[in-house]
Parts: C-alpha cells; sequence; structure tokens
C-alpha cells in the first residue's frame, strides 16, 4: 500500500479558514415561518479523538480518520435526521441510496432531549476497498466503495463542504482539538460530507481547494476532473 499520508495530513490538518466579510452590525427582525416551525439550526463538529496521542496514531499510525458531528435543539425532540449517500464517477451520479434503510429509523432520531450525534470513521481496508463507518448512539452503520486503482490511501472525509467556524464557548473538545459549528437549513436536503479523491494541481494535491470551492458537486469532475467521490446528503424531516 502507498504511503502519500504527508499530503492528506497537510491538507486535514491545516486548511484555511474560508474569509470572512466584515459588515456594520444591523439588527434583522426574523421571518415569520408557518406554524412557527423552526427553520435552521446549529451542527457541531470535532474532528479526531479528545486524546491527542490516540489522535495522532489514528491518523498518522491507522490513518483512520474521525469526525462527530452533533445536533442539540430541543425543538427537534422525535424528528427524523434523514441522510442518503450517491457516489460519483468520472462525472456520472449513480441512484441516490439511503444510508440507513429504515427512514423512520431509531438510528436516526432525535431524543428526548433534542440531540442528536454520529461519529463517522474512514479508512482504506485493502488495495481496492475504502469504507465509511457511521456510528450512532443506537448502532452502526459501514459503506463500502471500491476505489480508484493505485489511489485508495488518497480519499479524504471533508466536511468542510459546509462553512464551520470555531464556536464561542462551546461544550465539550479541548485546546488541541476545538469545537466548530455551521447552520442548517431545515427540511432542507443539503451535502453534509464528501468522501473525495484530491484535485491533482501540478505540485500539489488538494483537498479543501475542492471542498470550499462553494462548485457544486455535480460539477466537480467537469471543473476538477476528479474521477471518483461520495456525497452524503442531510434532510432533517420536521414532519
Amino acid at each position: 500500500m502507498k504511503n502519500l499520508l504527508l499530503p492528506v495530513l497537510v491538507s486535514v490538518l491545516f486548511c484555511p479558514p474560508v474569509p470572512t466579510l466584515r459588515v456594520p452590525l444591523r439588527i434583522v427582525l426574523p421571518i415569520p415561518t408557518i406554524g412557527n416551525a423552526p427553520d435552521s439550526t446549529t451542527l457541531r463538529l470535532t474532528t479526531g479523538a479528545e486524546n491527542l496521542e490516540l489522535r495522532h496514531l489514528m491518523l498518522r499510525v491507522l490513518q483512520i480518520e474521525q469526525q462527530r458531528l452533533t445536533i442539540h435543539d430541543p425543538r427537534l425532540v422525535g424528528k427524523q435526521f434523514h441522510l442518503t449517500f450517491q457516489e460519483y464517477r468520472n462525472g456520472t451520479p449513480t441512484p441516490e441510496k439511503e444510508l440507513v434503510g429504515n427512514k423512520a429509523s431509531r438510528l436516526t432520531q432525535f431524543d428526548s432531549t433534542g440531540t442528536f450525534s454520529v461519529e463517522v470513521f474512514s479508512r482504506q481496508v485493502s488495495e481496492t476497498k475504502v469504507e465509511n463507518r457511521f456510528l450512532f448512539v443506537n448502532g452502526m452503520t459501514v459503506k463500502a466503495f471500491d476505489v480508484v486503482p493505485q489511489k485508495g490511501d488518497l480519499y479524504s472525509m471533508r466536511t468542510d463542504i459546509r462553512p464551520f467556524r470555531r464556536a464561542q464557548g462551546a461544550v465539550g473538545g479541548s485546546t488541541n482539538n476545538p469545537v466548530s459549528e455551521a447552520r442548517l437549513p431545515l427540511s432542507v436536503k443539503v451535502p453534509l460530507l464528501v468522501y473525495t479523491l484530491p484535485y491533482n494541481g501540478g505540485d500539489y494535491l488538494q483537498w479543501c481547494t475542492v471542498a470550499q470551492s462553494q462548485v457544486p458537486v455535480e460539477q466537480w469532475y467537469k471543473r476538477f476532473k476528479i474521477p471518483h467521490f461520495v456525497v452524503y446528503n442531510l434532510r432533517i424531516d420536521l414532519k
């Protein structure tokens, strides 16, 4: 198995934040929604294990990526966190599939406090296969995919397709593993994660450039010539 870990580490650990635009402070009144339903919620992210030595072991030695995604919103008690996935090969998508077979599965349901969490572990398992493990509070599901030949160790799970920012005063995380957060619309399907090969920029292999480009995933092959990636989409149902 080829060891091209260093470019992966540089990309994963040192992606520059997306520039922000400073604007004058102004007061914006909320727009009423039908039935007073919420229109968005906050998704929190931590990357890697809490323990620094364990995180280094997993990423640098075992080559396992780990992300934890959490939502706590009392308005979402009993609602469903609906996840699907779709592969793209040479620009051609496969049919979109359910990550968890039963749409009303308890694996993807907010609990009695409005909390939902999932840990995602990604790794190359053989010369021809990569896998993504989704560990829920009540169980786990695993998805495996055939790799592009000789490129199995270049896949990376990207969360920065969403505009995460460092959370201020968030509970959890640590100095070496801070919590980030992003706003998520409700009742709308959005890309949440992308497991992808990098963009070959000539002298460098680039993951951040693609994930943070705001180019729709349907156009990634045309724009970046990335031969294979998997998109995980999210919809939080309010019904």
